[in-house]
């Protein structure tokens, strides 16, 4: 398997990218995480809203 790393300066840059590659993905998961959570709770208030409210 050839992964064009010749030498410890690309190794380097490499590793950077990835890094920051991971960080950004973990950051958009948490982003989406939170709005999922922040759904939820909103759906459930508009569930208790209906219940509560009658005709």
């Amino acid at each position: 398997m050839d992964n064009n790393i010749d030498s410890v300066e690309v190794l380097h840059d490499k590793l950077s990218s990835m890094n920051t590659e991971f960080y950004d993905i973990q950051g958009n998961i948490k982003n989406a995480n939170k709005q999922l959570s922040l759904l939820n709770n909103h759906i459930s208030a508009y569930a208790d809203y209906t219940k509560d409210k009658g005709i």
